[in-house]
């Protein structure tokens, strides 16, 4: 005769069945397109680019679900930081580029039919962030109201504070860019 006596310990601390399991990486289609001043037609941005004063860009997105989209841009001279995405108003137009984000639809950055142009700041790199959470990013968001505060202020107090809330805040947050892209502005 053969007895097998088990004895079974249970763990408290393995993860229970209601905690939830980690998403796959949102999926969004993107185009970044430009064209020179004097051309009609639009080409894929890439990173290697060379783009001039008074040269055209935009971006085109699709999500495949519900998101919420924050689109920033940098250069690497004035370390401005702009908001593209939400974006409200664009040059006296009413755009209403708001979150979340529909699957399925297509968004034109800034509106279709217009464009960015890109001001005589040049000899700088330019730096387009594209970030997507499920969720609204409530710090991505705070980061961004302190960024404007700084963009108000004298020279050195804004150099100071956007390149606080810079290091702390918007390379932190880029395990949540979908795309980085940097272009060169001569």
């Amino acid at each position: 005769m053969c007895v097998t006596i088990a004895s079974i310990y249970i763990d408290k601390s393995w993860p229970q069945d209601d905690l939830p399991l980690p998403q796959p990486p949102l999926k969004f289609k993107i185009d970044y397109l430009y064209r020179h001043k004097y051309q009609f037609e639009f080409k894929p941005l890439t990173n290697t680019a060379t783009l001039k004063n008074g040269d055209l860009y935009k971006i085109i997105f699709t999500p495949l679900e519900k998101s919420y989209v924050y689109i920033f841009q940098t250069d690497s001279k004035s370390n401005k930081i702009v908001q593209l995405f939400p974006m409200y108003k664009f040059k006296g137009v009413k755009l209403n580029n708001s979150n979340p984000v529909v699957a399925a639809t297509t968004y034109h950055i800034p509106k279709k039919g217009i464009s960015f142009t890109l001001d005589n700041n040049s000899g700088t790199t330019e730096t387009i962030y594209f970030i997507a959470a499920r969720e609204p990013d409530i710090e991505l968001e705070q980061l961004h109201k302190q960024i404007k505060i700084a963009q108000n202020k004298t020279i050195n107090q804004q150099q100071y504070m956007v390149e606080q809330a810079t290091a702390s805040g918007l390379m932190v947050i880029c395990d949540k860019c979908i795309k980085v892209l940097s272009f060169r502005h001569e």
